[in-house]
């Protein structure tokens, strides 16, 4: 690295279920749990904000189309690269969904923070 610090990646993601927006707190079923996951491993952090040192968090409210894509319902955001590297990436991922999951509505959580 160009800089004498040492940056760690952490909590890339902080991932955050809600199966339905009127049910109470429930743990993620193994299926939930698998879509998850795989969001996880195609979801990186961004070049562009371990070079310029750029931290935030994006939430997105979504659901899943019959093909796997996702449709994004709604957006919180704290930097407005990190919300369009997050849509960008979630639009083009291609989820295979398990069984009893088309309907319901998740959000997950992305933070981006450098430790120096």
């Amino acid at each position: 690295m160009k800089n004498s610090k040492l940056f760690l990646v952490t909590s890339l993601l902080t991932l955050v279920l809600i199966t339905n927006r009127f049910a109470g707190p429930s743990q993620a079923s193994k299926n939930e749990t698998s879509i998850y996951k795989q969001i996880e491993r195609q979801m990186h952090y961004p070049e562009f904000a371990k070079k310029e040192q750029v931290n935030g968090k994006v939430t997105v409210e979504f659901k899943f189309k019959e093909n796997g894509h996702i449709e994004i319902l709604n957006l919180n955001y704290s930097d407005k690269n990190l919300k369009s590297y997050v849509v960008d990436q979630l639009t083009k991922m291609n989820i295979q969904l398990p069984e009893g999951v088309s309907g319901k509505i998740y959000r997950i959580a992305f933070s981006f923070n450098l430790i120096s």
